[in-house]
């Protein structure tokens, strides 16, 4: 991408881990040797109404909003926050209200705790670009599985002490070009997908690429669910698995990134993070490099409103795009020097982004727990981000995954594992599960509001 020095790098993928809440990933960030630098939170950021109104503010309740909204929003965090803690991240079915909990989506429960359309707006947005899916689409079990998983619903939305935390130097790539370089040269194979896995005996035929045959003891499949159905087994997984995967569907999200000369919005005292439910944006954030050098912003466009700008012209997108941009940091935002964008849904190995998604009614069908466990005498494993106990979604989760996996796999070759770390679950860890926004300090300014209340109507007489 061109930016203010030049070609320059960027993550149309992945990009954020943390080291205080994603344990798994951090661990094998310092194996191999990739440093990481914060992502810049510095300033206020913006939130935007679809009137459109701007907010500016800090924290992570805009009270700027007005003082019933921020109630509002700061009650249901809290109300949502509790409930999360009641969901198992290995076993969400096992909750005593799940059936009830799965058949509503997250939008019937968000419908049943607030009427504050601002409030409801804001979760949209939140919900597209933590699910790349409206509220109506999702699960609410699947959610409060989802953020259990990744220690709190908090633990997703944050920078500080949050999912985005921090940056790789040299972008996400330096992750995984570390990783293959300790691997033989010869076991990684390019632009050759799979597309038949065959079991003979005690072996298996890995067919790929241009008719390729690779054979093998033991398969570690580490791709979204959804996608197992463009690959063809022999014999075929059991009727269960199948249908299960038939009720996973790929998000949609978009993701863009815009360069500048300046960090005009850092000058302007913003940190670049915006929540909008104006459209088509949802979420946009700081992307400037490492050095400072090279300023940019990064947004993505998600659920429904992926969907509809993805059927538009690329020219009238960016347009939409530029103008949402200018409204909400100034016509400095439109003075660029480059645009790129990557729809997810046109990659034809994933299918979408960010992440599988259980819609309402379709979580009890099964358990986490069945789709992670081996097949076929325990010789066929699953890995994946999806299949993760710890912030499924993230590389985190693929890491967490794959580690188990490979576990499972080397026991049954009576392979040694003393190697693969071990790393306890982010449901034992107390000190990530404390909202910013907790019960009692809610409760606090509830009280405060009523003494603000009660001082101006005496004042008044």
């Amino acid at each position: 991408m061109q930016m203010a020095t030049g070609p320059y790098y960027v993550d149309m993928g992945g990009q954020w881990v943390s080291p205080h809440v994603q344990p798994h990933v951090t661990h094998l960030l310092k194996e191999l040797g990739v440093t990481i630098y914060p992502q810049y939170n510095q300033g206020q950021h913006i939130i935007q109404s679809s009137e459109p109104k701007r907010y500016a503010y800090t924290g992570t309740v805009p009270l700027s909003v007005g003082l019933a909204t921020a109630l509002n929003l700061g009650f249901l965090l809290s109300w949502m926050e509790r409930l999360v803690m009641t969901v198992s991240p290995s076993h969400p079915a096992s909750h005593p209200h799940a059936a009830d909990l799965d058949h509503q989506s997250l939008w019937d429960a968000l419908s049943n705790k607030t009427s504050n359309r601002f409030v409801r707006e804001i979760m949209t947005a939140i919900c597209r670009c933590c699910f790349g899916a409206d509220p109506h689409e999702v699960s609410f079990l699947y959610v409060l599985h989802y953020s259990r998983a990744a220690g709190c619903f908090e633990n997703l939305l944050n920078v500080d002490g949050g999912g985005q935390e921090y940056r790789m130097t040299g972008g996400a790539q330096s992750l995984y070009n570390a990783l293959a370089a300790t691997l033989p040269e010869d076991c990684i194979a390019l632009q050759e997908p799979v597309w038949k896995v065959e079991r003979v005996n005690d072996t298996y035929r890995v067919v790929h690429g241009q008719d390729q045959m690779t054979v093998a003891k033991r398969i570690i499949m580490a791709v979204p669910p959804s996608q197992l159905r463009h690959i063809v087994l022999e014999p075929a997984l059991p009727l269960w698995r199948r249908r299960a995967y038939e009720h996973l569907t790929m998000a949609h999200l978009t993701k863009i990134l815009v360069s500048y000369t300046t960090a005009f919005w850092r000058a302007d005292g913003l940190s670049g993070q915006l929540c909008s439910c104006a459209g088509p944006i949802c979420i946009a954030m700081d992307a400037t490099s490492e050095d400072g050098q090279n300023p940019a912003l990064v947004m993505f466009i998600g659920g429904d409103d992926a969907y509809h700008w993805s059927q538009t012209s690329p020219a009238k997108r960016r347009t939409a795009v530029i103008d949402q941009l200018q409204a909400v940091f100034g016509p400095k935002a439109g003075d660029y020097i480059d645009y790129k964008e990557k729809d997810w849904s046109q990659e034809p190995f994933t299918g979408g982004c960010p992440v599988n998604i259980m819609h309402p009614g379709d979580m009890n069908l099964h358990s986490w727990e069945q789709l992670r466990a081996p097949e076929y005498e325990s010789s066929f494993f699953f890995a994946g981000t999806e299949v993760a106990t710890t912030w499924p979604g993230f590389m985190n989760g693929a890491v967490e995954s794959g580690w188990r996996a490979a576990r499972e796999c080397l026991k049954t070759l009576n392979k040694p594992t003393g190697h693969i770390p071990v790393i306890g679950s982010l449901a034992s860890d107390p000190k990530t599960l404390l909202p910013t926004l907790s019960y009692p300090a809610v409760v606090a300014l509830t009280g405060a509001a009523l003494s603000v209340a009660a001082w101006y109507f005496w004042a008044q007489k």
